[in-house]
């Protein structure tokens, strides 16, 4: 991801305070913009072997080929940090994989609202998915995606994006699943990776293991000014009580780093996160809660609710 940022102060340790305050948002928000599933946040940020309907092709497109039927899924989430700033924002998805349907696909757009003390920036985002079995054991979906960031008060269009996203899923047994994505912004040199494995353990009880990578590219007048690389590792676990309800936990480490050498002051280091959610499955509908936060340089917390409805 790219974020370019205008003014016209060339003070230079103003600059700095600029890029320090970028590098403290990306740290404390785990995506930037992207309304994420409760079932995923619950679970620390996990997804990427992860096949459950509420967070089905954010992660990794090749999951929209073990979803049954056709959903209409509306989230709210919000996030905030101990700096003051906040994020709020509303998803709406359609997933379609019927007995008729010839390749499942998955259509959402997002909508979302970054707050720090007066400013303001909307960011847009639609994302189409694709995802089908190639063999009885495996799948593969690619997604599209498009992302427009714009200055609330100056009511100027910031910048956008286009990702393309490829993901893999190999059900090994019917109790274990792995999984790998890569995803590109258009632009960039370098692609970011998930690699994840769901494990059922018994009927109702469900491990993740997940590891991811992330870039983001920070760029000032068109100049590259450095790259925050991230690296982050989350364990979960789903249990589903009973038919109707279940409840889910994860847990997250993510290491942080800062390109540019000549200023190690801005070096975020280590971010460590926790997620709790429940889930109600009913026969017309399901809803479910994500609650996670983060501890490190700053403190944040993400809470997401997903609503499902078959049709």
């Amino acid at each position: 991801m790219k974020i370019k940022i205008k003014f016209n102060i060339g003070s230079k340790v103003i600059l700095k305070k600029l890029i320090a305050q970028l590098l403290i948002l990306l740290i404390s928000k785990k995506s930037f913009g992207l309304v994420m599933g409760a079932s995923s946040i619950s679970r620390s940020g996990i997804g990427h072997a992860n096949v459950n309907t509420s967070d089905a092709h954010f992660n990794n497109p090749a999951s929209l080929a073990h979803i049954d039927g056709a959903w209409f899924k509306v989230i709210n989430s919000n996030w905030q940090n101990s700096l003051s700033q906040s994020e709020k924002g509303w998803s709406f998805n359609l997933l379609e994989n019927s007995v008729e349907t010839e390749i499942p696909m998955g259509i959402s757009f997002s909508k979302s609202e970054l707050t720090e003390n007066e400013n303001k920036i909307l960011e847009n985002t639609f994302n189409l998915s694709l995802g089908n079995f190639i063999f009885p054991q495996t799948s593969l979906g690619i997604s599209y995606e498009y992302k427009s960031m714009k200055d609330f008060l100056l009511n100027s269009k910031i910048n956008s994006f286009h990702k393309f996203n490829i993901g893999i899923i190999y059900t090994t047994s019917p109790n274990l699943g792995i999984s790998l994505s890569a995803a590109n912004t258009i632009g960039n040199e370098n692609f970011d990776y998930g690699l994840g494995m769901t494990y059922l353990l018994e009927k109702n009880l469900k491990y993740n293991f997940d590891f991811s990578t992330n870039q983001n590219y920070i760029s000032w007048r068109n100049s590259s000014m450095g790259v925050v690389e991230q690296k982050i590792f989350s364990i979960g676990l789903e249990n589903m009580i009973s038919e109707w309800f279940g409840w889910r936990f994860g847990v997250s480490r993510k290491y942080m780093s800062w390109n540019k050498k000549s200023e190690p002051y801005l070096n975020p280091g280590v971010v460590n996160g926790m997620g709790a959610g429940i889930g109600f499955n009913g026969p017309r509908f399901q809803i479910n809660y994500g609650l996670n936060q983060e501890y490190g340089i700053v403190n944040s917390k993400s809470q997401s609710v997903d609503f499902l409805l078959p049709f």
